[in-house]
């Protein structure tokens, strides 16, 4: 289970998600500049902020996704503390907005409930 508290410090929003899928990521953020000097030597920075992208994708219920489109539309531009499915607590912030919303047809589950697919991308560190 994902737990999002929003806005942080003092939080007044609570969601809960489910596991996301497989294919969850978690990348350093970094950014490679290159420079050439008068004399044609390639001179490559390399910048970390110190910032980890973590990008999770949910397969959630067409209630389940009202939920989070309110949750996201209240709390898109605050700090979000998050605890993931491992135990791990995140101080976060929204990277991609709006977010993706795909229909995945009614699949047959116990009651042919309607699904849909949500990336997350979120940017922050671990606390």
């Amino acid at each position: 289970m994902i737990t999002i508290e929003a806005p942080w410090p003092g939080a007044t929003s609570t969601l809960i998600l489910p596991n996301p899928e497989l294919n969850d990521g978690e990348n350093l953020s970094v950014a490679v500049t290159t420079k050439r000097a008068m004399d044609g030597t390639l001179y490559t920075y390399v910048k970390t902020s110190g910032q980890t992208v973590l990008l999770w994708d949910f397969r959630l219920t067409l209630k389940k996704l009202r939920e989070l489109r309110g949750f996201l539309l209240e709390h898109y531009d605050s700090q979000w503390r998050v605890k993931d499915y491992r135990g791990d607590y995140w101080l976060v912030k929204l990277l991609r907005n709006p977010i993706e919303m795909i229909s995945r047809g009614r699949e047959m589950v116990a009651n042919g409930r309607e699904r849909w697919s949500v990336t997350l991308e979120l940017e922050g560190q671990q606390v």
